[in-house]
């Protein structure tokens, strides 16, 4: 999980103060890394995203998905981050409300799923681009309709997270943002469900897309090999 291990581990360990204390020179290193990714996974995804936008040359189905992405990219590094290491540095005692503890952990599974979906379509683009260049592919107008499926699938996929993240109060009553299940066993199905539909199935997608291409590709090369030996071999021919 992004945020706790779970909710009573999380609740006894603050209630302990159990947490591993930090030298001044690791939390400036620290401090300087999140700093430095933030900066630069901002700037960049921006820049990328501001220059598709802006030339319309630019507005291809492929750059409509990087545009996607860089979305994405922006909305973890501006959303879960600055909260991710706040939540650190104040010893996982939640000072941000019980709505701010609902919307951030759920926003960084959301964005992630988008991520994912995102990274399989463009997959599967190319795939057709390559292997049937004939074939039907994307269109400016399917991608349109396409991208906010898949942040309407990501909400979906993501919302009972949303249900049962809340804030507890620890003995001391100091805040604590966790998630709270019906069961045990509701909590795993659900975290593994996530993990498939986030990871194995794109995965899958993805490889089974690029081993294909690799294939079509090297038997071209093959092919492409042969032919001029074919050819000087039937002139041979001829001349005898």
């Amino acid at each position: 999980m992004t945020w706790n291990d779970s909710a009573g581990d999380t609740v006894n360990a603050t209630e302990t103060h159990s947490f591993p204390t930090e030298s001044l020179s690791f939390k400036i290193f620290k401090l300087f890394c999140y700093s430095i990714v933030f900066l630069f996974g901002v700037v960049g995804n921006a820049l990328v995203f501001r220059m598709v936008v802006k030339r319309r040359k630019l507005r291809t189905v492929s750059n409509m998905f990087i545009c996607n992405l860089a979305a994405a990219d922006i909305a973890v590094l501006t959303v879960n981050l600055p909260f991710r290491l706040a939540y650190q540095e104040n010893s996982y005692v939640w000072p941000f409300g019980e709505v701010l503890c609902k919307t951030v952990p759920m926003l960084t599974y959301l964005f992630i799923t988008a991520s994912s979906a995102t990274l399989v379509l463009m997959t599967i683009d190319q795939h057709r681009a390559i292997v049937n260049p004939l074939g039907r592919r994307f269109t400016i107008e399917i991608t349109k309709i396409a991208l906010p499926l898949i942040w309407i699938f990501s909400t979906l996929i993501t919302l009972p997270f949303n249900f049962a993240l809340t804030v507890v109060e620890c003995q001391s009553g100091r805040p604590v943002c966790t998630d709270i299940w019906p069961s045990a066993q509701f909590e795993r199905f659900y975290f593994l469900c996530l993990f498939v539909v986030q990871f194995v199935i794109p995965m899958a997608i993805i490889a089974s897309c690029y081993t294909r291409i690799c294939g079509y590709l090297n038997s071209r090369t093959t092919l492409d090999r042969l032919t001029p030996t074919k050819q000087r071999s039937d002139r041979n021919k001829k001349v005898k």
